[in-house]
């Protein structure tokens, strides 16, 4: 809750068509955000609700607008961040930055565009990516479903995140399959038995999500 009551002070809302290429500032389209962080989740949603009135500058000079200077065709990096009154900060805008899902409702008018975009996890993008360079597991792990995790994450989505584990008791083997990493590691938590002083054995069943600090099994 970044305070209903608090005006929400948008530091940095752009989309940019690949590291390093064209980008856009959305900050004056009036954005309305709808942000989404489950326990049933493995990666982080956020809706926006933009009016683009084409405020960017195009080589020639003139306005040129969101879509037709980035077309928005999924993976564009969005970078994001906000902050309240009271000092209560969300920030995506790092190695934390999202990735365009869809977009959705689009509306043009004679000056302005509107329409609905949903971002992103870079993971959540990454997650799908097939072929020799892709990221499906397909070896066979070995160790503690928690260290089977923290090797998938780390090692097929290569993520930079935080990752927070509830460390795991006894010793397994799972092979890939090349399942998608979020399958697999979806498919591990029924496995999973808490290796904590007194519980051990008697509790099964992990969640795995993601927040804005990271990931968490």
């Amino acid at each position: 809750d970044m305070g209903s009551k608090v005006a929400i002070k948008f530091k940095q809302f752009e989309v940019i068509a690949n590291e390093g290429s064209a980008s856009v500032d959305l900050r004056g389209g009036a954005p309305i955000i709808h942000y989404y962080e489950s326990v049933f989740m493995p990666y982080i949603v956020v809706d926006f609700a933009i009016i683009d009135s084409g405020d960017t500058l195009s080589d020639k000079g003139g306005s040129q607008g969101l879509l037709s200077k980035i077309k928005l065709q999924g993976s564009e990096v969005v970078k994001f961040s906000i902050e309240d009154g009271n000092g209560n900060a969300l920030d995506l805008s790092g190695d934390n930055s999202l990735r365009v899902a869809t977009t959705d409702q689009v509306y043009e008018s004679f000056k302005s565009t509107s329409l609905i975009m949903t971002a992103v996890s870079k993971e959540a993008y990454d997650n799908t990516l097939a072929g020799e360079d892709g990221t499906r597991c397909k070896k066979n792990y070995s160790g503690t479903v928690s260290d089977i995790v923290t090797d998938i994450l780390s090692n097929n989505l290569k993520t930079t995140k935080t990752i927070a584990l509830e460390q795991t008791l006894g010793q397994t083997q799972f092979l890939g399959n090349n399942r998608k990493p979020f399958d697999m590691i979806l498919d591990l938590q029924r496995f999973a038995v808490p290796s904590v002083s007194g519980t051990a054995g008697n509790r099964a069943g992990y969640l795995f999500f993601e927040t804005v600090d990271g990931y968490h099994f």
